[in-house]
């Protein structure tokens, strides 16, 4: 096995709960040890699935399914399915899964020959490989062209007392989403802009070419064409979950007004109980991009829905320079239609 290396990975702590609502699926304070032997293996994007064959104390055999990271991240770590060997003895901890009393996500594995893989601390910090060897040196970026990459779990949340500009229907609404069959990227919808730039571990690029942006995500494999001339921008576009977008600049700073949403989930996993806030048709975002003093890339958004909120609600993210390449997510939806 190749996993010499992996106790040096490039380590990255951020609050445990951030990662896809982690605190809706799993219970942090809830931690598991199991026991058995692989039963089977599904690497793959959004989420990767370990499932282990357990001897119960009634002596009959369970089936373990544990979730881990992105196939993407798993990847550039240099762990493939070919590395689990069914049969095998193996190890896991890691929190227990509130709906299944079979489940969990994975903190750590342990095998027979000594190596293991920490996926979480025990800390309930998220350990992943993104930029190690990729990052760009402060001061080297002068302008948001380039590729950019989250190198962390610490969530996009946005700016406090939001709840309160929902109104009566756009509360309505949100009460029907639930994010375990509801969260679009269960069913291979990449969502708005919002969810594509917090998708931590996959790169994005943003390029010019003529009088349009091109912004590139390697999560969901969404390409953004942004029209700097509204004159030639397109007629009757069909709307979607990631809207319509015309662009300017004012200095360095880039501007984008987006349109025609198709309803959808503005923030997947937020709130009290880490549901979510939904969208009409009627959403606007207003998105900025521009460089801070460290040479990060700060992605900050406004969003007006006239259907739903009273006021705008805003948040954002910072990214890191890097110079991962972006590689092709291919998901494949977990949750049926």
């Amino acid at each position: 096995m190749k996993f010499a290396a992996c106790m040096v990975l490039w380590f990255i702590a951020q609050q445990a709960m951030a990662h896809h609502g982690f605190a809706q699926y799993f219970d942090r304070d809830n931690q598991v040890r199991i026991e058995g032997t692989v039963h089977a293996i599904s690497i793959r994007n959004p989420h990767a699935h370990l499932e282990v064959a357990v001897v119960n104390d009634s002596g009959d055999t369970e089936i373990w399914s544990c979730e881990t990271q992105a196939k993407t991240l798993l990847d550039r770590k240099g762990i493939s399915e070919s590395d689990f060997v069914i049969g095998d003895k193996i190890v896991i901890t890691g929190s227990q899964a509130r709906r299944e009393a079979t489940g969990c996500e994975v903190g750590a594995v342990y095998f027979a020959n000594g190596t293991s893989i920490t996926f979480r601390t025990d800390q309930g910090h998220a350990v992943i490989a993104v930029n190690e060897g990729a990052e760009v040196a402060p001061g080297q970026r002068d302008s948001i062209f380039g590729h950019w990459v989250r190198d962390s779990f610490g969530g996009a949340p946005p700016q406090p007392g939001y709840l309160d500009v929902i109104n009566e229907v756009g509360q309505a609404a949100s009460a029907q989403y639930n994010s375990f069959l509801h969260d679009p990227t269960l069913h291979c919808n990449p969502g708005t802009a919002v969810r594509a730039w917090a998708a931590p571990g996959n790169p994005s690029a943003i390029r010019q070419e003529g009088d349009r942006i091109i912004i590139q995500h390697e999560f969901m494999d969404i390409t953004r064409t942004i029209y700097m001339n509204p004159q030639t921008a397109p007629a009757n576009v069909a709307p979607s979950s990631m809207g319509f977008s015309l662009g300017r600049f004012e200095g360095d700073e880039l501007i984008l007004e987006t349109t025609n949403f198709s309803e959808g989930v503005l923030l997947t996993h937020t709130g009290p109980d880490s549901s979510g806030v939904v969208h009409s048709d009627g959403l606007k975002l207003i998105e900025r991009y521009k460089l801070d003093a460290e040479g990060n890339l700060v992605f900050a958004y406004e969003a007006t829905d006239s259907n739903y909120f009273t006021d705008p609600i805003s948040g954002g993210v910072v990214l890191s320079a890097t110079e991962l390449e972006l590689g092709e997510y291919n998901c494949e939806i977990a949750i049926q239609e």
